[in-house]
């Protein structure tokens, strides 16, 4: 899945509601302190709400620990009377009706029970849900002192189907609207059912309605109430009785399972049939956008620079990636393909050029164990106690010692054995050996030919790396990169253009930045695309697949403005206050 698209409305300095369009890679841009930041955050934080239940985190995880202080210091002015929506539109993994089907798929055909009034086959041949949005409603509880998810919102290509809501002591969660005209809810039958009664063409909209509301339907179908008419002014949103679920942080469901409704219908089949369909339009979509967040990872502006006394821990953690200490751990455990992929983008001349490398460093050791003795018998039994006895001297004579105990002998050094025998021992004293091999990576300096570690190598190049790391391994999700330029020369920047479009990652790039240099490398490669001449070797370069975001400071708030770029490399929009228009007055 990819995210294309994240609202915030009422969140931290995004008052009215702004919509950031994502890409495979897209660029925040902005003045200091405008709000770059709050946009990783918001992911960031919906990746919290989802994982632990909590709307009022004190930290968040995924940004290194960062103490974020709670509700209070999310929510728009602090105002504790206003609620905070958070939405995000993404492309689905999945087809509706695969996630939670385990009793529909015990059978072959629903012509195996005896429902064929109703034409119950929701769950076969649903078409694919290309786009699937979300939104979340935050809101603060002064019942219970904490904020809590006041309603959940779902949308299916761009069309509203449910919506969920808790009341303000998280006690009644309920689902308040849905869409029974919707595709997804729809049977496949539901055309050639609706054409043969005409008295269901009158009062009803699909079997789902019936099941649900059924001998609750008032008789003129004008009576109905639209429960989501406040939320939303889709009339088809509606439900003729709320249905009460089992959730968790308000109105959300749980994850991972088959929602747990209060309501039973005529029999056990029908009943989790209807469980499974609200869990696929419900359930299934959160579960996605926690396992795609998961995946995620946010690289914070200053990595830190691991010490000569830096032990690697093998269990890397998503909040070791924001201060760059997972990069330093995924090293000691990375497959050797990764390596030289890693190595290409350090040293190749058209790519960052950094002068080190990752080089294996391997130790190979050699344990005996040795029974000591006074009289060895043989030249090998010499060769096994030569580092074990105190001074021990070796002398070389022309006779037989043992005939002529008197002739001229010649001392030798002792190490003179491991030039002849080195470790192959054959000696009855040596009772057990150990052969052991320890391989590490490590940093080298290509220039000086010499090992280095972090500490020794520039500031530069321990900042870089990160990114470089993360690229290559991170096989899903998103990465997320604050000021990748810091401390960074203008010819790696550049260079970094080309790592967030021909790593071949399969994850997208949020990266808030200043960057004239980086922007301008990508720019580059999409005029080199549309004209042909792009370096053989280079994947080419779409305008579609870069999205400029510049966030603005206004009285109302944080406005987001997208930066068009046309197939020649060009902007269509102009950029408002600064950046490139600095460099032209600069200059002229």
């Amino acid at each position: 899945m990819r995210i294309t698209k994240l609202s915030l409305t009422n969140f931290r300095s995004f008052r009215e509601t702004q919509t950031i369009e994502f890409a495979p890679v897209t660029l925040l841009f902005g003045p200091n302190s405008v709000g770059k930041s709050t946009v990783l955050l918001a992911l960031f934080y919906l990746h919290s709400i989802l994982k632990t239940g909590s709307c009022n985190p004190d930290v968040i995880d995924g940004l290194g620990g960062k103490i974020i202080g709670g509700f209070k210091n999310l929510v728009n002015g602090k105002d504790l009377k206003k609620s905070m929506k958070l939405k995000v539109e993404f492309t689905s993994v999945d087809d509706i009706g695969s996630s939670y089907t385990e009793f529909f798929d015990l059978f072959d055909s629903m012509n195996d029970y005896d429902l064929p009034e109703l034409g119950l086959d929701f769950l076969q041949g649903s078409s694919d849900a290309e786009t699937v949005a979300l939104e979340f409603e935050i809101a603060w509880s002064f019942q219970n002192k904490t904020a809590f998810v006041k309603t959940y919102s779902v949308w299916l290509e761009d069309r509203l189907i449910a919506c969920l809501r808790s009341d303000v002591g998280m006690k009644q969660l309920k689902i308040s609207g849905l869409d029974y005209q919707h595709e997804y809810l729809l049977p496949q039958s539901h055309n050639n059912w609706i054409q043969g009664n005409d008295e269901l063409q009158i009062n009803y909209v699909s079997g789902l309605q019936e099941i649900i509301c059924h001998g609750r339907i008032p008789s003129d179908k004008h009576d109905v109430p639209a429960y989501h008419s406040d939320i939303s002014p889709d009339k088809n949103l509606m439900l003729h009785y709320p249905i009460s679920f089992k959730g968790f942080a308000g109105a959300l469901p749980v994850l991972n399972k088959k929602i747990i409704i209060d309501t039973e219908f005529d029999d056990v089949m029908t009943t989790e049939i209807v469980r499974e369909l609200l869990s696929n339009v419900l359930v299934a979509p959160l579960d996605d956008l926690l396992s795609f967040l998961n995946s995620s990872l946010c690289i914070g502006p200053l990595r830190q620079i691991p010490d000569i006394r830096y032990q690697a821990d093998y269990g890397i953690k998503m909040r070791d990636w924001y201060t760059g200490k997972a990069c330093w751990d995924a090293l000691q455990s990375m497959f050797y393909i990764d390596v030289c992929k890693i190595n290409d983008w350090l040293n190749r001349e058209d790519r960052l050029n950094i002068g080190y490398q990752l080089v294996y460093k391997k130790n190979e050791s050699v344990t005996n164990f040795v029974k000591p003795t006074l009289y060895p018998e043989n030249l090998q039994d010499v060769v096994a106690l030569k580092d074990i006895m105190d001074g021990l001297q070796l002398s070389i004579s022309k006779e037989d010692l043992a005939v002529n105990p008197d002739t001229e002998s010649k001392l030798i050094d002792p190490r003179m054995l491991d030039e002849i025998y080195g470790d192959a021992v054959d000696s009855a004293l040596v009772l057990d050996k150990n052969e052991s091999i320890d391989k590490t990576l490590t940093l080298w300096d290509v220039q000086n030919h010499i090992e280095v570690s972090a500490s020794e190598i520039g500031v530069g190049v321990s900042q870089v790396l990160p990114l470089v790391v993360a690229a290559i391994t991170q096989p899903k999700g998103l990465i997320a990169i604050e000021q990748p330029e810091l401390h960074v020369h203008p010819r790696v920047q550049v260079a970094i253009g080309d790592l967030l479009t021909q790593s071949a990652s399969s994850s997208a790039f949020l990266v808030e930045t200043h960057s004239e240099h980086l922007i301008l490398r990508l720019l580059r490669r999409i005029r080199e695309t549309s004209e042909g001449t792009i370096p053989e070797g280079l994947t080419g370069v779409t305008a579609g697949q870069v999205s400029i975001v510049y966030l603005e400071p206004t009285k109302k708030g944080v406005i987001a403005k997208s930066i068009g770029i046309d197939e020649d490399g060009g902007f269509t929009t102009k950029w408002p206050n600064g950046f490139f228009s600095e460099r032209r007055e600069e200059i002229f």
